[in-house]
């Protein structure tokens, strides 16, 4: 049988599913722990990271009493974010990607800041964390806030600040193909008390997961700590294939968070520093192999960040993207290609088609391409996928020892 690496794994034990189901005060020493690794003073649990999004706004509207309501936002990522942030009664406006970073380009957010802005939404992607003290100096001058999505970037930091910790606000999610999981859920981290005070007002009117939304939380814990390991995942993977995402979110639904997903939160975050040094150290181990192929463009990495790779993105420049996934596939990789299509060509803000008004958003939903790092990876496994990628693109490369 083929190995088989899925693209996402978080490794919860069996132990720490057991644990979870017995009583205690799982909430409150989880927040503590992200608290302490943010080096935020205040931390709400929700369900989701979309749902800490959506609290975040609902609070923020009603601490500039309802003025304001434009959100500044990425044209390529997460398109769920977007109905969050129109269940909260704001209006997103688009900025576009920078093709050197894979992130959003700062100069055009900050270019689009007035007084009609609300706040300023970027969004850590792929792991990779960015200096915000511009950003927020700007935003700071024209009354908007900073909201910062740290959704996929937990443990990340930059020149000391760790993702989630730069923005008035910020958030992170559990999901289950995030840094750490706890199936699903979120957080809403802040320093501000008024902040704070606001989202929790809003997280009162939240319903809880009912039971059978716990059992099925349960079982989707006991899966994922069964697949992140490629043996279990190469004889599971047709079982597996039926829990994946497939198509658009076209609503959102927002819950609280429990007692049992806290308890796999504690358990993942003592172990935190372990899962996110292995994330980091593959994800350099790829940057650094792949980064002589000529058709491949890597992300731009700053020399004072240290990146935890949620998924290493690189975009495939004049090959067929479909081949390639197909040699990696072939080799027992599971690469994905996120989002298939930017924000602008997803939902209807405004922007038109013709011309596109976000060519490098599109540029990235077309040529994006992502590989696993996750703690179930190996050097070997990573090997494999880089001679995958010298042999599409027609280099040769002996970088697979180096690191």
């Amino acid at each position: 049988m083929l190995k088989r690496i899925p693209s996402i794994g978080t490794p919860i034990r069996p132990a720490s599913i057991v644990r979870g189901l017995g009583p205690g005060h799982h909430a409150d020493r989880f927040s503590g722990l992200l608290r302490e690794a943010s080096g935020r003073k205040y931390c709400v649990l929700t369900g989701s990271g979309t749902t800490a999004l959506y609290l975040i706004l609902r609070a923020l509207r009603v601490i500039s009493g309802g003025r304001r309501s434009k959100v500044l936002m990425p044209a390529y990522t997460a398109p769920s974010l977007v109905l969050a942030m129109r269940e909260a009664e704001t209006d997103p406006v688009l900025a576009e990607i920078s093709v050197e970073t894979f992130n959003q380009d700062l100069g055009d957010m900050r270019g689009q800041l007035s007084d009609s802005v609300l706040a300023v939404m970027p969004v850590h992607m792929y792991g990779l964390v960015e200096d915000l003290s511009g950003l927020c100096e700007a935003a700071g001058s024209v009354g908007a806030f900073v909201v910062e999505d740290a959704a996929s970037a937990q443990g990340s930091s930059v020149n000391g600040s760790p993702a989630g910790s730069m923005g008035d606000v910020s958030f992170y999610s559990f999901n289950r193909g995030k840094n750490l999981s706890t199936v699903s859920g979120g957080a809403v981290l802040t320093d501000k008390k008024d902040i704070l005070e606001a989202v929790q007002e809003e997280e009162k009117k939240l319903r809880s997961p009912d039971g059978v939304m716990k059992l099925h939380m349960l079982l989707k814990a006991v899966g994922l700590s069964l697949i992140w390991r490629p043996a279990f995942y190469s004889m599971l993977r047709p079982v597996a294939q039926g829990y994946k995402y497939g198509g658009l979110h076209e609503h959102v639904e927002f819950f609280s968070y429990t007692e049992f997903q806290a308890s796999l939160g504690c358990s993942l975050m003592d172990r935190g520093s372990r899962i996110f040094s292995r994330r980091y150290d593959n994800g350099s181990f790829l940057y650094d192999s792949l980064k002589g192929c000529e058709h491949l463009a890597l992300p731009r990495l700053s020399p004072d960040a240290y990146t935890v790779f949620n998924q290493f993105p690189i975009l495939v420049r004049g090959l067929a993207r479909d081949g390639f996934l197909r040699g990696l596939a072939d080799a027992g990789f599971e690469a994905t290609t996120l989002y298939p299509l930017p924000i602008h060509k997803v939902y209807d803000l405004g922007n038109g088609d013709v011309p596109d008004q976000f060519p490098a958003a599109s540029r990235v939903a077309s040529e994006l391409l992502l590989l696993p790092v996750h703690p179930g990876v190996s050097r070997g496994d990573l090997s494999r996928a880089v001679k995958v990628a010298a042999a599409r693109t027609g280099e040769k490369t002996d970088n697979t020892t180096q690191y």
